[in-house]
């Protein structure tokens, strides 16, 4: 999916905590050596500020970490409009409902907005 949204242009902070910043970087060897000059991918270790001025948040995993993320304070740090992307079905849509925030999620073919 990384390597998909940066051959169509898209900037990309990526959070993982499980996975190495090295092993992201292998994986995306060839992008990153193309797009770093251009700013285009980021690595962040801190969460929360993976979700400052971002139109869009894809969860790949269904870790515990992005299970009970607090989507109200969320919310007021990302850009407008904005979408989640869950390919895992975690995110409980309540949580999200009335914030403004678009969400797509696997499996269900419903989109909230």
């Amino acid at each position: 999916i990384a390597k998909e949204l940066l051959e169509n242009g898209a900037n990309l902070l990526i959070h993982d905590p499980k996975v190495s910043y090295d092993q992201i970087n292998k994986n995306l060897e060839v992008f990153v050596k193309k797009v770093k000059s251009e700013k285009r991918i980021t690595f962040s270790k801190n969460l929360n500020e993976s979700f400052h001025n971002a139109d869009a948040i894809i969860i790949l995993t269904e870790w515990a970490i992005y299970k009970n993320l607090n989507w109200k304070k969320i919310a007021l740090t990302l850009r407008h409009p904005s979408w989640i992307f869950d390919t895992r079905s975690i995110i409980n849509k309540a949580d999200i409902k009335d914030l403004g925030i678009n969400l797509w999620t696997v499996g269900d073919g419903e989109f909230i907005s």
